[in-house]
């Protein structure tokens, strides 16, 4: 089961990838954002903090609409939500990027509103890897995408700081930039999988891959 519904499953290995660059999206503005206050607005340390705390806060918020909002909107399908959250991920964090924002508020803001898409996304791909698998396979997918997570994780400390040491702040967003839009365009593979996969068994719904 595990090398027919996992491993052999490309759908799985879209999402896998997905969750390393959502996990390096998160863990690197919640372990270097406030630096970046400090160092590039002046932001006092306190206030840096507690701007990352909102990004935390946003991220609350988008665990809880994620689940709801998918099933409301989509009918319990969750490729159409996360693509949407990939693509209001790209745009803030290309805004907090491109656009000169110097004012605290906003800037508060807008971590909010990352924290919001990528948690949402977070939680949407690991959902949806248990319903693309057969469901005595649910916590083993579980544990093959954290696996993924924690390298997303690793990548976002030491790799990103020799990179940062390069290109400075504006190659960490460029590259922050990159990844959410990797994101997109291998959830839009999900998307146009799960459309094909419902057309031919309009009955089943994305678990159509697994055994009935």
């Amino acid at each position: 089961m595990l090398n027919r519904t996992i491993l052999r499953n490309g759908i799985i290995w879209i999402l896998a990838l997905s969750y390393v660059l959502v996990y390096l999206i998160r863990i690197a503005l919640n372990n270097w954002g406030n630096l970046w206050l400090t160092e590039s607005h002046g932001v006092q340390l306190l206030s840096a903090n507690a701007t990352v705390m909102l990004f935390e806060l946003g991220g609350l918020f988008g665990a809880l609409f994620a689940g709801w909002g998918s099933d409301l909107l989509f009918r319990g399908q969750r490729a159409p939500m996360i693509l949407l959250f990939s693509l209001g991920l790209f745009l803030s964090v290309t805004a907090i990027w491109l656009v000169p924002i110097h004012h605290y508020a906003l800037l508060a803001v807008n971590f909010f509103s990352i924290g919001f898409f990528v948690f949402d996304s977070q939680i949407l791909i690991g959902l949806a890897a248990t319903e693309y698998v057969h469901k005595e396979a649910a916590g083993t997918v579980t544990g093959f995408l954290g696996l993924f997570a924690y390298l997303g994780a690793a990548l976002a400390g030491w790799p990103l700081a020799q990179w940062m040491q390069f290109y400075g702040w504006s190659g960490f967003f460029a590259l922050l930039t990159l990844a959410a839009a990797c994101v997109g365009l291998l959830l839009m593979r999900l998307m146009m999988a799960g459309t094909s996969r419902s057309q031919m068994h309009p009955s089943r719904g994305p678990n159509a891959s697994g055994p009935p």
